[in-house]
């Protein structure tokens, strides 16, 4: 889930600076990839979120860094 994320995240802007600037034209449709892992991560996320136990939650730690769900 965290290299969709990333993916996403830095593979719009990344796009749009090698196409444009670099005259990289070709590239600007992969930009429905990159949008689309960026979606689908935060998708994700989302359903961790609101499947997650209510009861447990803010009790203790869980040992898992936030960033990897």
């Amino acid at each position: 889930m965290t290299v969709l994320f990333i993916a996403g995240q830095w593979g719009i802007p990344g796009i749009v600076w090698l196409g444009e600037g670099f005259g990289l034209t070709f590239l600007m449709p992969t930009g429905f990839l990159w949008g689309g892992a960026l979606i689908v991560s935060m998708l994700i996320m989302l359903y961790a979120t609101l499947t997650r136990d209510a009861s447990t939650s803010g009790t203790e730690p869980t040992g898992v860094a936030p960033s990897d769900d």
